[in-house]
């Protein structure tokens, strides 16, 4: 009887821990599984930014962009990536290596109707989101070569930027309005060198002016206006009309007077609006949350760059030549921005 009771405790007992450990296996595979779930949850959108070399303000811009955006859109892991600047990063779209990207409004607009360096490549899967800031142009002339406006400049010698640099093609455009064209060398001597190249050169006085397209203010030519006597030859009335009704990518800009040391008056000119833009196949959602965040948090994203005080629901589709993706236009129609 005995032995019997023993034989009966005993099997209840294997029972038991047979149970137990079952329950245990269990319990660590529901823990493993839920683990698995919330690591993908935090990685159901991993997405690369095109911005440009470290340190500019591309760079910086798209790397608190993407930042503050991952902390906000659950499921987003975007890292800003360093890249060789606005017209790498529509290349880079086009080969599907990025997702997101900062580029400037011209190049965009050219690639998506496949013009210029993208001719015969039409790039239909560009969308935008939204405007970000104004690369200014800037017309910087020693005041001794007399030099005053636009069409002065035939004949002279100066620095465009660097060669297919988007100061270069800026320039470009600009002066093919007052029909100079510098490409061959007939109607000018262009010196092919970036902003702190030019600088030094019309120090030195090697050459007359330099096309700077930046943000105002722009450091590189407080510096100069600090060095020598400087005129801005202006962009103004019929010449930038036609010049903003042919290139519907710039938009018109202003230098408030006292910008700069001597420029005493409101120079009038235009701007490349720089933009960030997506790959149509982003999930209409995430785009919307995307445009949601930054719009609903504009003074925290204007603090990652000063050049991004200007932006705003009432500038939001500046330079905005190519197709606002679905996700973006629905925000935008949803508080009234179209």
């Amino acid at each position: 009887m005995h032995f019997v009771n023993r034989r009966i405790i005993l099997i209840v007992t294997i029972v038991l821990v047979f149970s137990l450990s079952l329950l245990g296996c269990s319990s660590s595979n529901e823990t493993a599984g839920s683990s698995d779930d919330t690591e993908k949850s935090r990685n159901d959108y991993l997405i690369n930014m095109g911005t440009a070399s470290s340190g500019g303000a591309f760079y910086v811009i798209g790397a608190g962009i993407s930042n503050f955006l991952s902390e906000e859109i659950d499921g987003l892991n975007m890292r800003a990536m360093v890249t060789s600047g606005a017209v790498d990063n529509i290349n880079l779209l086009e080969r599907g290596e990025i997702k997101v990207a900062l580029a400037a409004s011209g190049f965009a607009y050219s690639a998506y109707n496949g013009e210029g360096q993208w001719e015969g490549r039409e790039q239909k899967n560009l969308r935008a989101v939204t405007y970000l800031y104004d690369s200014v142009f800037h017309f910087v002339t020693r005041k001794d070569t007399g030099i005053e406006k636009l069409e002065d400049l035939r004949g002279t010698k100066g620095s465009p930027g660097g060669m297919a640099s988007g100061a270069d093609i800026y320039t470009q455009h600009v002066l093919e309005e007052v029909d100079i064209d510098y490409k061959d060398r007939n109607d000018l001597t262009p010196e092919y060198t970036d902003f702190n190249g030019a600088a030094d050169l019309m120090k030195d006085g090697h050459i007359d002016w330099a096309a700077l397209p930046i943000g105002v203010p722009g450091g590189v030519i407080m510096d100069l206006a600090n060095t020598l006597d400087i005129n801005l030859l202006p962009m103004e009335g019929e010449t930038r009309d036609s010049f903003l009704e042919k290139r519907p990518y710039y938009v018109e800009a202003l230098i408030p007077a006292g910008t700069y040391k001597g420029i005493d008056k409101d120079i009038q000119t235009a701007a490349a609006p720089a933009l960030l833009i997506v790959d149509e196949s982003l999930d209409e959602e995430l785009v919307y949350e995307m445009t949601k965040v930054i719009f609903e948090n504009l003074d925290v994203v204007k603090e990652f760059h000063s050049s991004l005080n200007g932006m705003g629901p009432d500038r939001a589709m500046d330079g905005v030549a190519i197709p606002l993706h679905p996700g973006t236009e629905r925000y935008y129609k949803e508080v009234g921005i179209i």
